[in-house]
């Protein structure tokens, strides 16, 4: 069969769809899998559908058809009095089931009771459960995967990202708190939005870095391509900020000022290709990207004997002990490493 023209409705009028979201069948997994990965523009529209199937349930025992499925997102785009016409409905994702059903980010909705003539008079709750995805690295780790609308996305270590499911909405949004690389896929009617706690980024299609660790003073985002509008509700600045390619905007979160600058692409995103990289770093920026790069924690003795220095180079792929190595020799200290822990003492 031929799944290409397919929109989400078509899918869940497939029994053979339906049954692979429903139960785990090797053949079913093994014939999905490979037609997602040579048709990987529908991954949207498999996501939203698959979604629906998952999120429906009943008070009995009774599972649904592919045709009960499509009755009742019939019946509840009906309801909403959204006034779709049959033809708009088959090429749009099913925004209005979402809006239908008042999806909301954390909760489970209770929509009503639904009856439907073709299920025997039996009456079922149907509730739409919102479902949260987490992506979420720890110190030392990097993980890079595609959000469902194709967005590619390399996260830093300690840092969590999250989006709502469906996700290809009016606009598409996802949560970072940490760092992360984007590479967005243009799409001029859904907006491509990153939260973190101190500002917002709105963009169509472009390629950024953005950095917001909680534990920061500065949070940053850095534009490589494209074009991008940052925006604060806690800064000073009148304004929203627009940021050209080459640009990196920085909010200062004791002062709640944004200030932009010109940057160096491997300074700022060289961490996802393993390349750390200092220029007039201070120490307890070094200690903080260190501890987040390898995994480590690192106590420092003899603290007060710490002269006022700044670090800077570039480490490639190496060791911990090889870029405390180097570092020791201008910073004045001795090391020692013994598994996650690590200890830096200061000499006169």
């Amino acid at each position: 069969m031929n799944y290409t023209d397919y929109e989400v409705q078509d899918f869940l009028k497939d029994e053979s769809f339906v049954a692979w979201v429903k139960r785990n069948d090797p053949d079913l997994n093994d014939f999905w899998e490979k037609w997602l990965a040579n048709n990987p523009e529908k991954a949207a529209i498999l996501e939203e559908a698959a979604q629906i199937i998952r999120s429906t349930h009943y008070d009995s025992v009774h599972q649904l058809t592919s045709q009960e499925y499509i009755m009742l997102y019939e019946n509840v785009l009906r309801k909403s009095d959204l006034n779709y016409n049959k033809e708009e409905r088959r090429k749009t994702v099913p925004i209005g089931l979402i809006a239908a059903a008042s999806i909301i980010l954390s909760v489970l909705v209770l929509v009503g009771i639904w009856r439907s003539p073709g299920l025997n008079e039996r009456k079922s709750v149907v509730v739409y459960e919102s479902v949260i995805k987490e992506k979420k690295t720890s110190n030392g780790q990097k993980l890079s995967f595609k959000l469902p609308d194709g967005t590619k996305v390399i996260l830093n270590a300690a840092s969590t990202i999250s989006y709502s499911v469906p996700f290809m909405r009016e606009n598409r949004e996802v949560k970072l708190e940490g760092e992360a690389f984007f590479d967005v896929v243009e799409d001029r009617k859904k907006p491509f939005t990153v939260i973190t706690s101190n500002f917002s980024a709105t963009v169509l299609g472009t390629s950024f870095n953005v950095f917001a660790y909680q534990n920061e003073t500065e949070h940053t985002l850095s534009l490589l391509t494209g074009k991008v509008k940052v925006e604060s509700p806690y800064a000073s600045n009148d304004g929203p900020q627009i940021l050209e390619p080459g640009h990196q905007i920085k909010f200062d979160i004791e002062s709640n000022n944004f200030s932009r600058q010109t940057f160096n692409p491997q300074l700022i995103t060289g961490w996802k290709d393993g390349i750390i990289t200092f220029k007039d770093a201070d120490f307890a920026k070094v200690i903080s990207t260190l501890e987040r790069w390898y995994g480590v924690e690192i106590a420092i003795i003899n603290e007060n004997k710490m002269k006022e220095r700044q670090f800077s180079g570039t480490f490639e792929k190496k060791s911990l002990e090889h870029v405390l190595q180097v570092l020791s020799f201008s910073g004045g200290f001795s090391f020692s490493i013994k598994d996650k822990a690590v200890i830096i003492e200061f000499s006169d």
